[in-house]
């Protein structure tokens, strides 16, 4: 048996969460490399090879200074290819010409540190918005919503595949279902339904994950899965949609250290920063209550907002509502509010979750924006995709810059009918076949009819629509009204409302006139 395939060998033993045959170890840069004409936003690659071997590769800091039109400099980090080999990833925010030095200076190593070079970045080009506005969200001035790099307000519309990237969601390789590769099939369907974020969390790893979280025992082979990876968030990028990552769940970040998390992460930021990447850290860090995890993943935070050369906006996935003690609210590194108000009868006894709650965060200050992020997935306990549409609606009528869709098959994806994964949620079905639930195509129209107004502009009006006999005091009921100043309204009317209500538009002057324009959310 050769030197390579006792190597592979041990690879799937050791880090099964990512099976690739040898034939397909291709490596990502190829696709980062076939344009690598520098251009603004997109991801420039740089790479240094090492005059000697290192034996604890992952304790040396390669750091690259660049600086450019304006007197602009951005602090980026470097990482270990495998090999003598580091590199830098860098996307230009502006065109012109920019200069770069690398400094490794406790590696004595000059094939790593002073190293020094100039390109010019050509202008941003092509339709996707990620490359023509740039794809490190922001938040916006008001501190209501998030916009793209430029400016350009940012509409989240979410999907969400916490078993992204592992063996359950394959890029190639072996899978049930259609098409080449499970996961772009996932990104072109939701790309074509108008969606514009993947919410991802690495989980799935099992017994993997303890090796996850050693990254300095990393050699070779874990070097192989993260270039797989790099496939993943290349193609999101390709098709215009922003991966948001954390990494790991509640118990499975108590054993790792900080120091552990913060070499990770440090890996993370270093080698997929320069795409258009958002992290959320972790999901339901708060659960159980576990202090000394929320401690440390406070810290965490820090660290990561501390070395992201472009101080993206990010945030944290909390537990479900009612248990989520909210430590991460007023950190300074927590950007906007992400909020899980669970499946169903978790927090509201079977009723949507109440406007009062997203209003009250709407309206807290210091004002940060306000995001659903997980409520009510499509096919969990039975749920259909007309609770998906009232509680998506009612959420961004009620100030969420957005919302996070899930489905029962897809957000753990199962890949037969007969898996018994997470079947206490309800019955599973094959992701292809969660893929094409109603609701999830639904929303991408909720998407269309925000867009097309402003509605950044819009704000809610409680008690802006009523109706005789307090027909819409009950929550499945309610008329939402959100507005700009008395110019536009956008009133959203639920499925349960009876079709002959008499309903009354509250507090315009009867001088006004107004045309109107219906829109079925179906």
């Amino acid at each position: 048996m050769s030197f390579n395939e006792r190597a592979i060998q041990f690879a799937m033993k050791r880090l099964a969460f990512l099976l690739i045959a040898v034939s397909l170890l291709l490596n990502a840069r190829t696709a980062i490399a076939e344009d690598m004409v520098p251009r603004q936003w997109r991801v420039f690659e740089l790479a240094f090879t090492a005059n000697q071997e290192h034996a604890s590769p992952m304790e040396l800091n390669l750091t690259a200074n660049f600086a450019g039109p304006g007197g602009v400099q951005f602090e980026v980090p470097g990482f270990w290819d495998g090999g003598n080999t580091w590199r830098v990833r860098f996307a230009p925010p502006v065109s012109g010409e920019w200069h770069y030095r690398t400094a490794a200076v406790d590696s004595g190593d000059p094939g790593l540190d002073a190293q020094a070079g100039t390109f010019t970045a050509q202008p941003a080009s092509g339709e996707n918005p990620l490359f023509a506005h740039g794809g490190f969200l922001r938040v916006s001035q008001n501190s209501l919503y998030l916009t793209y790099t430029d400016g350009t307000p940012f509409f989240w519309m979410g999907d969400t595949w916490w078993f992204c990237p592992s063996k359950h969601c394959p890029i190639v390789g072996s899978y049930e279902g259609p098409g080449e590769s499970m996961f772009k099939t996932l990104v072109d369907t939701r790309k074509a339904q108008g969606y514009t974020v993947a919410q991802m969390a690495f989980s799935g790893l099992g017994n993997d994950m303890p090796a996850l979280f050693s990254p300095q025992r990393w050699r070779e082979l874990e070097i192989l899965q993260w270039r797989r990876i790099d496939d993943y968030f290349v193609y999101a990028n390709e098709q215009s949609i922003v991966p948001f990552i954390g990494i790991g769940f509640h118990k499975s970040l108590d054993e790792p250290s900080l120091d552990d998390l913060k070499r990770l992460w440090r890996y993370v930021v270093a080698r997929y920063g320069a795409f258009a990447v958002g992290w959320l850290i972790a999901g339901e860090y708060n659960k159980d209550d576990k202090q000394a995890r929320v401690e440390k993943l406070m810290l965490l935070g820090q660290f990561i907002k501390d070395i992201d050369p472009y101080k993206r906006a990010m945030s944290i996935h909390p537990w479900v509502y009612k248990k989520d003690k909210r430590q991460a609210w007023d950190q300074p590194w927590h950007d906007f509010i992400m909020l899980q108000c669970g499946h169903k009868d978790w927090a509201f006894k079977g009723g949507p979750p109440p406007t009062s709650l997203y209003l009250d965060i709407y309206h807290r200050r210091p004002r940060k924006p306000l995001l659903e992020d997980e409520c009510d997935y499509e096919g969990i306990k039975d749920i259909d995709a007309q609770r998906v549409r009232l509680v998506a609606y009612r959420a961004v009528q009620s100030g969420s810059f957005g919302f996070t869709y899930g489905a029962h098959g897809i957000w753990y994806p199962i890949h037969s009918y007969d898996e018994r994964k997470f079947t206490h949620f309800g019955k599973a079905v094959p992701w292809w076949v969660a893929l094409a639930h109603p609701g999830g195509a639904q929303m991408g129209h909720m998407r269309r009819v925000y867009e097309s107004v402003d509605w950044w502009k819009l704000e809610p009006r409680p008690g802006a629509v009523t109706a005789a006999g307090n027909l819409t005091e009950r929550e499945s009921k309610q008329v939402l009204a959100k507005a700009f100043e008395d110019r536009l309204f956008l009133i959203y009317i639920p499925s349960d409302i009876e079709p002959d209500s008499e309903l009354t538009l509250q507090g315009t002057s009867n001088r006004l006139r107004y045309n109107m324009t219906w829109f079925n959310p179906r």
